[in-house]
């Protein structure tokens, strides 16, 4: 059960109503601090319509970030999401692969520096000069600091519906479980 109350769009402001335009259950726990749900909702619409990061390999950084963090909620409405931006079933299970240390014969190599990078923020809250120079040189500065600032992002959305402990709704349950995460001592190094 969610740690705060999950609000409806007319519980808010008016200002802050059109936030709920698509009444998650994340944006309205957030829904309990306005201000936050909107600098939430802009961001996050930034990502969504004005990135210039492929929206492909936008949407896997993102399903990334919620099997490395172990979200539910994160994994199953952007596998959803996904579909909509054209990541297929098979790019999930070869993320999996990746973060198992195969899959490297599946994507393109900017595609494999994007991911290495994420797994550095996400897991070390780092990234190493290696992976960034990697990233950078496959991508260019604008998207490696996109892929960045998007996987930041989530970390923060993953973290946000952990502390606030938000429930996976259940049209989204049926994209559960989530691949396994590999054990620690089972994953490879980079």
């Amino acid at each position: 059960m969610a740690r705060v109350p999950l609000v409806d769009a007319e519980d808010l402001p008016e200002e802050f109503r059109y936030c709920l335009s698509r009444p998650i259950s994340i944006l309205r726990a957030l829904g309990n601090a306005p201000g936050a749900l909107h600098a939430h909702h802009e961001y996050a619409e930034w990502i969504r319509w004005r990135s210039r990061l492929d929206p492909r390999l936008r949407q896997l950084v993102i399903i990334e970030v919620g099997l490395l963090t172990e979200s539910d909620y994160e994994y199953s409405h952007h596998v959803a999401l996904g579909h909509r931006f054209g990541v297929e079933d098979a790019d999930v299970r070869e993320l999996v692969a990746v973060l198992e240390g195969g899959g490297n014969d599946y994507f393109t190599p900017a595609e494999l520096a994007a991911f290495r990078l994420t797994r550095e923020l996400v897991e070390e809250r780092e990234v190493r000069d290696p992976a960034w120079r990697d990233a950078e040189s496959l991508l260019g500065t604008e998207l490696v600091t996109e892929v960045a600032a998007i996987a930041g992002f989530y970390l923060y959305v993953a973290t946000m519906i952990r502390v606030l402990r938000v429930e996976v709704e259940p049209e989204y349950r049926a994209l559960l479980p989530r691949p396994a995460r590999p054990a620690e001592d089972d994953r490879s190094g980079r």
